[in-house]
């Protein structure tokens, strides 16, 4: 497994499967998710809305990119848990759950974005995901 930063968009970053993370209790989309929302045609914030999507500590939904624009071709929301227990541990279980959902759809790549909360942030932020992506990959 090899483990890359990366400074590029997200959003419009080229790879199969964009994982982001998704906090229970929080309203809204941040600014990365809502920037992909438009391009996926609102099915964020509706998962939002329907309550599909709630952030609970491994819940996930996969949504899939319907032109070829550009940037990823399916956006995977996974669930964290509430952000006040968002910490290296938690980042390390997103992380290994994100590359068990790109292994079991055949994908050999995937970008992981990494959310600063609270007091995780920086190089502890980085280190927790890329333990988890390397622990899983294992």
């Amino acid at each position: 497994m090899h483990v890359r930063p990366l400074t590029a968009d997200p959003a419009i970053h080229e790879t199969p499967l964009l994982v982001l993370p998704a906090f229970q209790g929080r309203e809204g989309l941040r600014p990365l998710a809502a920037r992909l929302d438009e391009r996926l045609g609102g099915v964020l914030e509706r998962a939002l809305e329907s309550g599909d999507l709630k952030g609970r500590e491994g819940e996930s939904a996969l949504f899939y990119a319907e032109d070829d624009q550009g940037g990823p071709a399916r956006v995977l929301c996974v669930g964290v848990g509430k952000p006040e227990k968002y910490d290296g541990r938690a980042v390390r279980k997103y992380a290994g759950r994100a590359v068990r959902a790109a292994e079991c759809r055949g994908l050999g790549r995937l970008t992981l974005h990494l959310e600063a909360e609270g007091s995780l942030e920086g190089e502890d932020l980085v280190q927790a995901g890329a333990e988890g992506t390397v622990l899983a990959a294992w």
